[in-house]
């Protein structure tokens, strides 16, 4: 079963030379949602050479969840210019078949067309999946825009995510959890934000 992985850190991995504007993702994040509604790829400014993954593994997009139209209850983006990459979180809580989806997307220097689409998707049968819980949950967030001043650098967060994703490989890597820290893991919060080393077992894992 899959872990629903976080990929937020993720977006800040790619080393692509700064020239997308913040309106140039917004428009292929609103294309995502317009797409992944509709259950066609029509509305996205895809390149030819398009890589597409889906859980790790290499999709025709003609087979991936975005052939599959979707009821979205809730969708929130992040948008990189600097590596010209987003990030979307997608709960389809209310579809006969419930998803949760996050998907990371890697648009071309200009901006102009979408080079690379990540998604991991999570249905039933995931680890401890429960859409209408990761709907809830994540309705009680707030994503709004941190003033500039209150920042903490690129590099700092870059930093915090990839040694996040490091410990769960090796434990000893040292992650700068808050004092207070809450995980979304499958639906359900939990305040115990340290992973174990995969593949151990999870203890007290969503409690």
């Amino acid at each position: 079963m899959r872990p629903q992985l976080p990929l937020t850190a993720l977006a800040l991995t790619t080393s692509a030379a700064a020239a997308c504007d913040r309106a140039t993702l917004q428009a292929a994040t609103a294309a995502l949602i317009k797409s992944q509604t509709a259950g066609k790829t029509d509305a996205l400014p895809l390149s030819p050479n398009i890589t597409y993954l889906e859980n790790d593994t290499p999709t025709p997009l003609s087979k991936s969840i975005l052939t599959t139209p979707l009821p979205i209850d809730l969708s929130r983006s992040l948008h990189d210019t600097t590596a010209c990459a987003t990030f979307t979180e997608i709960i389809a809580a209310s579809a006969p078949h419930p998803y949760v989806l996050m998907t990371r997307m890697l648009l071309s220097p200009s901006g102009t067309s979408i080079t690379a689409i990540e998604n991991v998707v999570a249905d039933a049968g995931d680890w401890l999946f429960n859409a209408q819980g990761s709907l809830t949950n994540s309705k009680k967030e707030t994503w709004d825009v941190i003033a500039e001043g209150k920042r903490d650098k690129r590099e700092v967060i870059k930093a915090a995510g990839d040694a996040y994703l490091d410990s769960w490989a090796d434990g000893k890597v040292k992650v700068p959890y808050g004092g207070t820290c809450a995980r979304l893991e499958g639906g359900s919060y939990t305040t115990n934000c340290k992973m174990p080393e995969f593949p151990k077992e999870f203890k007290d894992a969503g409690g």
